[in-house]
């Protein structure tokens, strides 16, 4: 595990495509162990929940040593084409440059589902 200074706060952005879970997964980075708060809005349902890019400050699992900032993106690869996706990319370098570097980038990918196509 990575040692970090304790006023040293990580920075993680959270990308890949639409309901692959990004925002659980920063809800749950955010929440103390046993905690179940709403950071980010999740849903079931097939449409997205995360329509522009959103930061949220904490600390990793509740941790006061580890302060932390989470950034959800808009799912990549949306039914509305590439040009859609053209534009939440830009948008999500906007937001990433408001914080001058980034820790770390988390891709998210459903379990169980290969995303490597045959030639």
């Amino acid at each position: 595990m990575v040692k970090l200074p304790s006023d040293q706060r990580l920075i993680i952005a959270a990308i890949g495509e639409s309901g692959e879970g990004k925002s659980t997964l920063l809800n749950l980075l955010l929440n103390s162990p046993g905690e179940n708060k709403t950071f980010f809005e999740v849903s079931e349902d097939p449409e997205a929940c995360t329509l522009s890019p959103r930061s949220e400050d904490g600390l990793w699992r509740g941790d006061p040593n580890r302060p932390i900032t989470v950034i959800d993106t808009p799912g990549l690869g949306s039914e509305e084409g590439p040009e859609q996706d053209v534009q939440e990319a830009l948008d999500i370098v906007k937001i990433l440059k408001k914080f001058g570097h980034i820790d770390a980038f988390v891709i998210v990918l459903k379990s169980g589902q290969s995303r490597w196509e045959t030639c």
